[in-house]
This record gives structure tokens, sequence and C-alpha cells, in this order.
């Protein structure tokens, strides 16, 4: 088709290819597409389809070959006739061969010529062909009419000459030089009606309603000019002030009035004084009503001459915006497919819609069809519909294309991160968004393709034409037109999510032109914007559920609001949903995840879901923190990055700050719920779990750069000096060493950011009348948060222990007055929670004095007791001299504790309230302790685990697993001899 190729060779958009037809449409064809709705005319493929169907049918061969019998020479020339037959005898002949096809063509050529003796002289030259036969026919008639022809020719030339009256004829001259003289001057600017009274005398002006427009104006150059005044007039038009800057020429300058700015001057005046030479100056704009909004929602930030220039721009690519909900553009350039490979039609049944619902499925379907969104259909598949009442009240069309969906190949096409493109908005100063009118319908679905979209109704079938809502590539293929139109803008000029576009700007005059590049874009594509969800030159707009400005970004205000209007969850589906939100804002709330730690334990497998006062604190301690989030800065490519880290007994926590401008800036915050294994980590491998978890979330941040890393512990200082690092920690150090930072300690009191993510304030009041057994609602207390608390963790001991608890090891508690029913009275316990003597069966005869010098006997033992009597710590160059268990206990001296002359191991235990302190215990009492632990008197031999937890109870000592494992292999050994010594004794008795 020559239109279509002359479109593609010259890149014709939608718009164009429809304004290049209609001029091309001659006669019946015009008054055909006059007829036409106006969202037809408008739409080039909705367009051509109509004119395909009206003059593109084809007549069959049979009813062709009776034309050609029929054809005769008119008017056209006879090379115009030769090629018509050439055409005809084509479609009348499909498939005869090419030789019998140029016979056929010569034989109806020569019947149907308007001169039969150039016909008759041709026919007698028997041509070849049919080439050869049409320029037989040229040669003939040029001889005709050199000889024959020409008398007749100057005969039907010749016509009587009637004569003119003369003065009629310089009548109308004269009329025809004045219109050429003197041309009608246009404009378009829009004429402004009266304001005034119309029963007021007025003085009309010499020269009325003309604009100065492109006139010649004699100027002197390189002259200076003195204003000897102003004068400022106003009027308001539509309630817009219109005021430009001009320059008037001679004439003007006879009123000694020097304007300084444009001013329009009214066609009347009240004045009855001397008239002006000038009746009006004025270079107005005619907004279009759909883009009054975003001319009024601009930035103040722009001076006039820019305000000018954008309304300017608006004007020029007026056609970008949509007009109402039904202006649609249309793109062709990238087609929607839906490859199902070789599955076969779906077709589920018509659902009913509600009473509620059908006065709005019919209008909605209507207003589908009327705008060429969809066709009734004829295919094999179909989807039901379904209705969903929104929030406004109105009705949601959506389709249910699941098992559509389920057959098709996914596509791969990525989008875009959220966090990515909200980095790339730092250091733009003005920001404009854009959004498509009803984007995925403004994308043709593949031709071959549309019958699957099919959805039925009581209406009937129908499929749509363009992309609908709701199937499983649509995001994709979406995403990838846009990148198409806008490519090589994303990520410099403006940034693409879906449908969301926003375009950054360092100034007015920058974001203008990188505006005018979009727009023309959008409109060689045919593309349109919906003014109303526009927003342009701003300081401070909405993207992606973030309010973004030059250099900050925070939370959505409205979505926050609804936060603080959310009721307790009565469900896991209702839980799920606020978490789901709270979860979007997580990197603006400190302490996220030990806050929402309660609630994320109901969502555990096997939880029955039971609202108590813990899960309403920690409900509405997270609304309060989404209401009150902090303002997080942008990164920049230069500054300094700090990582801070912490962890506690259930969560690990950061914080991600650059130094910009001199300051240190926070980027973002981050925390994590530890597993019940991590929970079990000592403190160094917790500390080092939160480095290495957050050195991998901020990855794209920290690998390549020197940053700096600061932590609380100071075992973390030696990172990278253990020697002979195994397991887990091996390769954590080998993750680790890919990036460059330093390793900075500070104290817990100066360490708040960070510690501040990882340990939540309890704010329970402890409470001394729990006992194991009792029921909780039998307590004085009647089960208060403190003691439900306490019995969930004796409810996880009891499980973990054998049915009769051996009295070798209990838990550590302090010495005092016991009550008769064998209670420890609360009067007699000591303020702080710190044993003086263990009471494990022989060890609750030995004395602090006797348990202190066995530890002096310790050579171990020995050098901490030196150093805690001295109160002197040796430096790391003389520790290194020491042992490994004197190095061990050096690098986590805080944790070493002197009580009664006695050494202790303060260690945390998962919810308790306070360390649990342990006995450093000397090598001479490590075998008694074992074997106590390991076999005693109520219970079998135990295995490694459970006598490695029962030591740790009570006991600590350097390298204490592995001298539990290798304990606990010599006993089996003992007991597997003695077990068959056994049964070969009793062999020998039977026989």
């Amino acid at each position: 088709m020559p239109f279509e190729r002359q479109a593609r060779k010259y890149g014709w958009s939608a718009m164009e290819r429809v304004d290049r037809l209609h001029e091309c449409l001659r006669g019946a064809a015009v008054r055909y597409v006059c007829s036409l709705p106006e969202r037809t005319r408008e739409d080039y493929v909705l367009l051509v389809e109509q004119l395909t169907q009206r003059f593109g049918k084809k007549d069959p061969p049979t009813t062709i070959r009776r034309k050609i019998g029929e054809l005769r020479q008119a008017r056209e020339t006879s090379a115009e006739f030769a090629e018509e037959v050439r055409r005809l005898i084509t479609l009348a002949y499909p498939g005869v061969d090419l030789q019998l096809q140029d016979q056929l063509a010569t034989d109806a050529f020569l019947k149907g010529l308007r001169n039969q003796k150039v016909a008759y002289e041709v026919m007698n030259r028997d041509p070849g062909s049919f080439v050869e036969a049409q320029k037989f026919v040229e040669a003939h008639e040029h001889n005709f009419k050199a000889t024959v022809g020409r008398d007749t020719e100057v005969k039907n030339r010749a016509r009587r000459i009637s004569w003119v009256d003369e003065g009629d004829l310089c009548e109308d001259t004269a009329t025809m030089s004045r219109r050429v003289q003197t041309p009608q001057l246009r404009h378009s600017s829009p004429q402004t009606p009266d304001p005034t009274d119309p029963k007021q005398p007025k003085a009309l002006y010499q020269k009325e309603n003309k604009t100065i427009r492109h006139n010649p104006t004699e100027v002197a150059l390189n002259h200076q000019a003195q204003i000897v005044g102003q004068l400022v007039h106003a009027l308001d038009v539509e309630k817009q002030d219109i005021s430009e800057r001009t320059v008037l020429g001679r004439p003007a300058l006879w009123l000694h009035v020097a304007m300084s700015k444009q001013s329009t001057v009214p066609r009347y005046t009240d004045d009855s004084g001397p008239s002006l030479l000038v009746g009006r100056i004025a270079t107005a704009f005619d907004i279009p009503e759909h883009l009054h909004g975003l001319v009024a929602a601009t930035s103040e930030a722009l001076n006039e001459e820019q305000q000018q220039r954008f309304i300017q721009l608006l004007l020029t690519y007026q056609s970008v915006f949509a007009k109402n909900d039904s202006d649609l553009g249309y793109m062709s350039v990238v087609t929607h497919k839906i490859d199902t490979g070789l599955s076969r039609p779906v077709r589920q049944p018509v659902r009913r819609t509600p009473l509620g619902f059908q006065g709005e499925e019919e209008a909605h379907l209507k207003a589908m069809l009327e705008e060429g969104v969809i066709t009734p259909s004829a295919s094999e598949w179909a989807s039901p519909v379904v209705l969903v009442r929104k929030k406004d009240g109105g009705v949601r069309w959506c389709v249910d294309y699941r098992s559509l969906n389920s057959l098709t190949i996914k596509d791969a096409y990525p989008l875009p991160q959220i966090e990515e493109c909200l980095d790339v908005i730092g250091g733009a100063s003005m920001f404009s968004t854009l959004d498509l009118q009803s984007g995925y319908w403004q994308i043709a679905v593949d031709s071959k393709d549309r019958e699957k979209t099919a959805f039925i109704t009581k209406w009937g079938l129908y499929e749509y034409t363009r992309m609908p809502f709701g199937l499983c590539n649509a995001p994709s293929t979406f995403q990838r037109a846009m990148e198409l139109v806008l490519r090589g803008l994303q990520w410099e000029t403006l940034l693409i999510y879906l449908d969301d576009v926003i375009v950054i700007g360092n100034g007015v005059d920058q974001s203008l032109d990188r505006l005018e590049q979009v727009f023309q874009r959008f409109q060689s594509y045919g593309l349109k914007l919906k003014p109303s969800k526009c927003h342009l030159l701003q300081e401070e707009v909405l993207f992606l559920g973030h309010i973004v400005s030059g250099n900050r970004v925070g939370p959505n205000p409205a979505l926050v609001k609804d936060v603080q209007q959310w009721n307790p969850p009565n469900n896991l589906q209702e839980l799920q949903a606020f978490l789901g939100l709270c979860n979007y804002y997580r990197k603006f709330v400190p302490s996220f995840a030990e806050l929402a730690s309660p609630l994320h334990n109901l969502l555990k497998k096997g939880t029955v879901f039971q609202w108590t006062d813990e899960h309403q604190a920690a409900f509405t301690m997270l609304k309060e923190k989404l209401t009150t989030a902090p303002v997080l800065g942008y990164p920049r490519t230069e500054g300094k990055f700090i990582l801070d880290t912490d962890a506690s007994n259930n969560s690990v926590g950061a914080v991600l700050s650059q130094i910009q401008w001199g300051e240190e800036r926070v980027l973002t915050y981050a925390s994590s719920h530890l597993s019940p294994a991590q929970q079990r980590y000592c403190v160094t491998r917790r500390e080092l779990l939160a480095v290495v978890r957050f050195t991998r979330q901020f990855r794209h941040y920290l690998l390549g750069r020197k940053f700096l890393l600061r932590t609380d512990h100071g075992s973390l200082t030696w990172l990278f000096r253990f020697k002979c690092p195994e397991g887990q920690l091996a390769r954590w150090l080998e993750e680790l060493s890919q990036y460059d930072f330093h390793i900075e300690h500070r104290a817990g009191k100066q360490h708040a950011n960070a510690d501040a993510l990882s340990r939540l304030p309890n704010n329970m009041d402890k409470c001394d009348c729990y006992q194991a057994g009792i029921n909780l609602s039998d307590l004085p207390c009647k089960g208060c948060r403190y003691c439900w608390k306490v019995h969930e963790q004796w409810a996880k001991f009891e499980e973990d222990v054998d049915d009769v608890v051996p009295l070798a090891v209990r838990c550590i508690e302090p010495q005092g007055n016991a009550n008769v029913d064998g209670t420890q009275s609360v009067e007699s316990q000591p303020s702080a929670p710190l044993p003086e003597t263990p009471e494990v069966n022989w060890l609750e005869s030995l004395s602090p004095e006797q348990l202190a010098t066995l530890q002096k006997a310790d050579s171990v033992l020995a050098t901490l007791h030196t150093w805690k009597e001295t109160g002197t710590l040796p430096t790391k160059d003389e520790v290194m001299l020491e042992g490994p268990a004197v190095r061990k206990f050096w690098l986590c001296w805080p944790q070493v504790t002197l009580r009664q002359g006695v050494l202790y191991y303060s260690w945390d235990r998962i919810g308790d309230q306070h360390p649990t302190q342990l006995l450093l215990v000397p090598s001479s009492m490590q075998k008694e302790i074992l074997q106590s632990c390991h076999n005693p008197p109520y219970s079998g031999h135990l295995g490694e685990a459970k006598t490695l937890q029962r030591v740790r109870q009570s006991y600590h000592w350097y390298g204490m697993g592995r001298d539990v494992q290798l304990f606990v292999k010599s006993s089996r050994g003992g007991l597997k001899l003695f077990q068959s010594l056994t049964k070969v004794l009793k062999r020998l008795q039977e026989s």
C-alpha cells in the first residue's frame, strides 16, 4: 500500500497518518468519513478498518470478467486505459499463467479502445505481447493526430466569443486590485466581550480590533532612548490577567507614552478626549479548557517569562493531553502478544451480575464499544466479568483472566526497582510527574491474540482491541513500550515505572527543555496524558508512594493517614494487610523488626490468633512510628558512607548514613528479626551477623568504595585477626573481604542510633507472683503480661527436659531463706540477680573461699584473678604472649565478673531480664561436673547435645564444647564394652 510505505518512510505518527489520510480522501469517501463517529474519525486503525469495509470490498472473479467484456475507453489516455485493463485481468484470472493473462489483456485492450480505426490497424499487425500492442497504439494515435485528426480537433476547440462591456471589466479589475493590495488581517487572539455598560457613552478608537503583529517598525540602532514615563493598564479578561512586554513604534511615540510592558487596550473607552492611534496591543493565548488546571497548579517559582514559555509549550503540544476520559491515544509500534503455546482454548460460563451493578455494567460496556476498546467476538475463548465496588462509590470493571494467565508463557521483561528510582531523583530541584490516560488501553493487542481476550456477558461475547487489565504479561509489555518511546532519556532525564513518569531537572529552564522532549516523543507515538493526574514544574511531588523533593524523601501522607485510622486486626488476613502496608515504609521506621516482632509471631504456622495487650502495644507503637517517620536524604556519589550496626536477643538493626556538606545525614534505616536458631548465637556472632546481613542489603552503596563500620561490640575490631577460622565464621569473613571498610568501636551510650533499631524498651512492670504449675488466673495478678511471658518460657523449658529432672544441674539461684512451701522469700532476695554459690549436688558444700582457692590453682583463672584484683588489663601486645584461653577471656573481658572472690561469666539468655552468671570452672573440677551432667543417678546416659545444654546452665570454661564431645564419646565406648561383656557372660552361663 503506497500510503503505508510513505508513512513508514517519513515516520508519521498515528495522528499525522489520520491527517494525511483525510487530505487524500475525495468524493464519496469524504462523505462517508463525515458520517462516522468522532472517535472513529480520529483513530487511524478504526478509520482504515471502516474504509476497507466500505470501499475495499473485492468483487468475485466472475463479476470482474463481465466488467472486462463491457470495458470501454472513456476520457483517459491509452496508457491509463491499459493500466486499468492489466489490473482487472489480474483480478479476474488469479492463478492463471502469465502468458495467457498477457493475451487476454491484449484482446481486452484493443476491443475497448475509443478509436476503432487505431484498434483495427493494430490488430492487423498481430502484436506478440501486451506491451507491444500498447506501443503500436501510441504510435498510431500520434500519426492519426498529426494527419487525419488535426482538423477535427481544431473544430472541436473553436468557441464563439461574445464582447464584454468595458465598464464592467474596469469595475471588476478595480475590485480585484483592492483585494490583492489589501490583505485580510487574521489573528488567533480571542475577541473579548465588552465589559462596560452598553448604555454608557463611549468613544470609538480610530483602529478597531486590530492586532499589531509582524508589522514593520522604523527603529534607530545604536541610539539610547529615554523612557519618560510608564503607563500601566490592567484589564480582567475571563478571570485572567494578560500582560506582555512590547516595544511601540514611531506612531505611538507621538502620544508621548513609553510602555515597558504589554498592555491590552479595550475597544471602547469612557474618556471622550482625543482617541489613541493604537486600538489594541495584545498577545493572547487561547488555553484549552482541559489545560486550565495544569496552568493554575504550576509552581510559583516561575517568573513571567518562564510562565509564558510554559503556556506556549502546552499550546504547542495540547494534542498530547486527553480532552476527556474517552479521548485515548493509540500506539501500534508495540503490540501485546499472548503466547499460550499449544494449549487448547478455555471457556468459562457467564457469571450473574448483582442487581445493583447491572446498570453500571451496561454503561461501561457501551462506553468501551464507542471508544473502540472492545468489539463483538466469535472466539472460542471466554473469561467471566467481575465487578468490584471502588472506594469512591463507582464500579471497577474487571475480567477474571486467571485461567488464561495460567496457560500464558510469562514475559521476563523487568520492571525497575523502586529504591533505585528514588536514589536517582537526588540532586534535582524541579519535578514533573506525568500519567497516561488509561495507559493500557493505548496499546493494541496483536490481531492474532485478540480472540484470547474475549469475555462473556449476558449481552454477548466481546474481545479487546486494546490491552486490558488483568493479563499477566501486561505490565512487562507496557514497560517495554514506555522505554521504547522514551529511549535515551531513562535514568538521566526522567524515570519510568509503568504509566508513572517523572521528569527531573535542575531549574525551570532545563525542566521546560526536557518536557518538550518528552511531549514530542508522546506526540510522535500517539500517546496521550491525563491532565488531572499530571503535575508540572513542582518543587515537591508524589511519586511511587513517596513524597520527593530536592533533598529529602518521605512517606505518602495519605497512606500514613490510613494507617492512623486502621482498626486492630481481627484475623490473619487483616494483620497481613496491615503489616504489608507498614513494610513498604519500613526504611523510615527505626527498630521496625523489633516493634513488629509480636505481630509477626502471630503469623507463624500453628499459632492461634489471639490478640493480647502485647500485640495491641506493638500495633499502637507501629502506627505512632509511621505517623512521625523521619525525613531521609538521598545518596550522593561523593561523601563517605557510614554503617552503624547492632544486635539484640531478638533482632539486628542498622543505620546507613553519609557525610553530606560536612554533616552526617541518615539515608535509611534497616532491621531484621532473628530466627530461633540465630537467637541462640553468642553476642559476638550476633553482632557479626548484623554486619554481614546489612552489608548485603546495602551492597549497591558500599561495594567499590571505602566506608566506615561502627559498632558497640569491641570484639569486632579483631574481625580479620582470627587464626584459622572455620565453618560459618570463615564464610562470613570471606564475604566481608570484598569490601573496603574501617571498623570503629563506639561505646553503647554513643551508639544509640543503631542500638534503638535492635532493642525495644521493655516497659512491662516486674511481677513476682508467678509459680510454676499454677494457673495464671489463680495468681494474685490474675495473669499479667510479665507472668504470661514467664509462663511461656517455663513451658518451653518443660518441653526440652526429661520426665524426671535430674538433680545434677539446676538453675543458678541466689541463696536465701526459703518459705515453708519451698518457694523463695521475696524479702530475702538480693536486689541484684547475681548468684553467690551455685546449688549443684556436691558443690553446695563448697564455700566461696574454697571455690576461689580452686580457681587460683588453675593457671588460666589465676591470671584472670590477678587482673581483677589489681584492676589492670594488659595491652594487646602483652596478651598475645598468653595462651588461647587467656586471649579469649581478654577479648570478652566485660563479661568476666568477680563476686565474693569467685569468677563468673555473664551470659544473656533469651527472655531473661538480666544476664545469667556462669561459674568459671577450674580444670580440676571439670571431669566431676561432666560426669554428674552426663550420667545423673535418676536418668540414663545423655547425648552430646543434652549434656552440653545442662553444663551450660551453670558452668563455663574455655573449650567446653570440645570436652563434652570427647567425654561423651569415651563414655559410649565404655558402655558398649560393658554391654558386650555382659552378653558374653550371659551366653557362657546359658551354655
